[in-house]
């Protein structure tokens, strides 16, 4: 019925109605039952005006009540949001693993010497990718080469 009812013309507004009614009737509802129920939605309808805004506020007891009362002899339809949510309670719902068994690292290793510097991308973890590295450097700096990629 609230299809029917917000159709802007009267006479597709009867033709919704009577549509309506053989659908219910046609799905073996009573026709009391289909008269009160349409008989209702179109008071609930009629006699609802829209209303001039829409205030979201915080529901908090004792209070909220109250301002939605003042607002409602204003016209201004009053709706309530949770102050706690599962969001603000649990921030991080996962636990950080160690900075050492993150993956996806970029590093720069710098050399104590010299003014060399290597970056590097792992899609490994530090604790394994930084054991190759210091085992590279030590080779590098007993005067071996290395080719790089």
């Amino acid at each position: 019925m609230h299809r029917a009812n917000t159709i802007p013309s009267n006479q597709n507004l009867k033709i919704q109605k009577v549509r309506v009614k053989e659908s219910l009737k046609t799905n073996g509802y009573p026709m009391r039952f289909i008269e009160n129920t349409i008989q209702s939605r179109s008071i609930q309808h009629s006699n609802k005006p829209k209303p001039a805004g829409i205030a979201v506020i915080p529901y908090v007891q004792g209070v909220s009540d109250k301002i939605k009362r003042v607002l409602m002899q204003s016209n201004v339809k009053t709706v309530f949001k949770p102050i706690n949510t599962l969001k603000s309670v649990f921030k991080k719902p996962k636990d950080r693993p160690p900075e050492e068994k993150i993956t996806g690292i970029v590093y720069k290793v710098e050399c104590k010497d010299c003014n060399f510097a290597y970056v590097g991308i792992s899609k490994r973890c530090w604790a394994s990718r930084s054991v190759e590295i210091i085992v590279l450097f030590t080779i590098f700096t007993q005067g071996f080469s290395l080719k790089w990629g």
